[in-house]
């Protein structure tokens, strides 16, 4: 890739993770005005975020077909518009039933995200994918922090809120003139045909099942997280405004994670991490199921974040180095586990909690993330030696 394409297509991929980390909390930092401008209640209301969802999973394997064979820019370019009309037209039409559809299309770019902008990545990167994939965290996180930020803003100056729409559309629109300086067509076939000798056809399609399923299960973990840590935290004794902190200290963790990985990465391999960080996050689990200091909580919280917010990144690495050939649909398939992770999370948690108590979050979260390690461990054990961007996933002397 020539010097110019690559410091455009970072650009591109980094800008294009702060979008779509905008787009996945906009609807819910909204929801009350969303709900008086359809004049709707709001859990009605709430059938945009899974309207955002279903466009994201039911789009994703399409997006990575098409990306394999028409190339990543013109998929990509079909996603940042589906982007802009969402971010367009979501706040202005008073129509809900045209706002579940703008929130579908919404969520069918971020679909084509997930699969393109890996692989432009990893054309850009390929002897640093993991670190970069870990960098782009910081930028999704940024992103989720942007449409909260701004929206309270215009919120306490008295100014409408689809404002902070109409800005992450400027976003989007910068990003479809930045597009065409970024690529080139298909990437890096003929380096993945040469990379996929390492291992065979069934061997590989079997270790991303494996890979899947681990995506799965650590999603499902870390959405619980996400959404029951401060019924948890209160359920502990411990006052409203101290509990909404925890997730404030979760997302520390997060995003300190994404920087300190992204020089770890260049010395260790993405399997070595993701068994590290799943083992330690399981410690500080169960640290946060006996203890009693509100301190000790938080730390715990964010060294969790720390470990856990990273591996989602990580996993797509993982999986497209698996099958180089269909770089495209092993992202897919990533971000298809993810999306059912969150769906079945709310579900199956909720139900937990609800009839069991809050303390069921955590051990939802441990035997999910248990569950992960175990198929992690399944996958070193079918297959020690795979070349993830030039170096191998299983590194005997590493782990």
């Amino acid at each position: 890739m020539k010097p110019r394409h690559r410091i455009a297509a970072v650009i591109e991929a980094f800008g294009m993770y702060l979008l779509v980390g905008a787009g996945s909390i906009i609807i819910g930092s909204s929801l009350p005005q969303l709900s008086a401008r359809y004049g709707i209640s709001l859990p009605l209301a709430a059938a945009l975020s899974s309207s955002f969802a279903a466009g994201r999973i039911s789009t994703v394997f399409i997006s990575g077909m098409l990306a394999e064979r028409l190339g990543i820019r013109k998929v990509l370019i079909l996603g940042v518009l589906a982007l802009l009309l969402f971010f367009l037209g979501l706040p202005s039409t008073p129509l809900f039933a045209a706002g579940l559809t703008f929130a579908f299309i919404g969520g069918a770019g971020m679909g084509a995200q997930d699969v393109c902008c890996p692989l432009m990545l990893r054309d850009a990167f390929p002897r640093a994918y993991a670190s970069a994939m870990s960098a782009s965290q910081i930028f999704f996180g940024a992103g989720s922090f942007l449409p909260p930020l701004i929206g309270g803003i215009l919120l306490s100056r008295r100014q409408p809120f689809y404002c902070a729409y109409y800005v992450m559309a400027i976003l989007a629109a910068a990003m479809l003139i930045t597009l065409p300086f970024a690529l080139t067509g298909k990437t890096g076939e003929a380096k993945g045909r040469a990379e996929s000798r390492a291992i065979s056809t069934r061997q590989a399609k079997l270790l991303l099942v494996l890979t899947a399923f681990t995506c799965f299960f650590y999603s499902f973990g870390n959405s619980a997280l996400h959404l029951y840590l401060p019924s948890y935290i209160e359920s502990r004794g411990f006052a409203q405004h101290m509990s909404v902190m925890s997730l404030a200290f979760y997302s520390a963790g997060i995003i300190a994670g994404a920087l300190l990985f992204t020089a770890v990465f260049r010395r260790a391999s993405p399997m070595l991490v993701l068994m590290s960080n799943i083992s330690a996050s399981l410690i500080c689990l169960s640290v946060i199921l006996v203890s009693n200091s509100f301190a000790a909580l938080m730390a715990m919280l964010a060294f969790a974040g720390m470990f856990l917010g990273v591996l989602y990144t990580v996993l797509v690495a993982i999986a497209i180095s698996l099958t180089p050939n269909r770089a495209g649909r092993a992202a897919a398939a990533m971000a298809a586990a993810n999306g059912a992770a969150n769906i079945a999370s709310p579900l199956i948690a909720g139900a937990a909690t609800a009839s069991l108590g809050a303390k069921w979050v955590i051990y939802c979260a441990i035997i999910m993330l248990a569950a992960a390690l175990a198929s992690a461990f399944s996958c070193r054990l079918l297959h020690k030696r795979a070349a993830v961007c030039g170096r191998p996933v299983y590194k005997e002397e590493t782990l």
